[in-house]
C-alpha cells in the first residue's frame, strides 16, 4: 500500500503534500483492522492482487512494492482502463479510498481551497421567531 501511497500523491506532486507525510497505508491498515471479517479477506485478496500483479499481469519479476514510484503510478493506471472488471474495480476502491483519506487530511485543505469544514451550530430560540408561518396543509382524503 505504500508504494500505491507514492504513486497516486508524490511528493512534489500537484499539491506539495505527499500522501506518505500523512500516513495513508497506516490509515488504511487501522481501516482495514477495524472492517467485517468478510471485507478484510477481500481488501487482503486486492492487496495481494495489486502486489503481484506486475508478475500476474505483465510477466515482470517484480511485485508492485518493489517498482519504482513512476512505474508503479503507471503499473496502477492500466488497472483503471483494464478490460478485467476485477483490476478495475480494485483500482477504483483503493483510489477512492485513498483520494477520501488525503483530502479530508487538514494538511492538505489550504493547497486545494477549502477553509475547513462548516462550524454548525444550534441556533438560539429566538432566531426562530423570525420564520414565517407555514401554510396550513390540505386535509387528507380517505379513498
Amino acid at each position: 500500500m505504500s508504494r500505491l501511497v507514492e504513486a497516486l500523491f508524490p511528493a512534489g506532486g500537484a499539491v506539495p503534500v505527499a500522501g506518505s507525510e500523512l500516513e495513508l497505508a497506516t490509515i488504511f491498515d487501522d481501516f482495514l483492522s477495524a472492517e467485517s471479517p468478510w471485507n478484510q479477506k477481500d481488501l487482503k485478496s486486492a492487496l495481494m492482487l495489486l502486489e503481484y500483479g506486475p508478475v500476474i499481469f505483465e510477466r515482470r519479476l517484480v511485485t508492485f512494492s518493489n517498482l519504482s514510484p513512476r512505474s508503479a503510478e503507471m503499473h496502477f493506471a492500466r488497472w483503471t482502463s483494464s478490460s478485467s472488471l476485477l483490476r478495475r474495480q480494485v483500482s477504483s476502491a483503493f483510489r477512492r479510498f485513498l483520494a477520501m483519506v488525503f483530502y479530508d487530511h487538514p494538511t492538505v485543505w489550504p493547497h486545494i481551497g477549502f477553509d475547513g469544514p462548516l462550524e454548525v451550530g444550534v441556533a438560539p430560540l429566538s432566531d426562530l421567531a423570525d420564520l414565517p408561518d407555514l401554510p396550513d396543509l390540505p386535509a387528507a382524503v380517505d379513498p
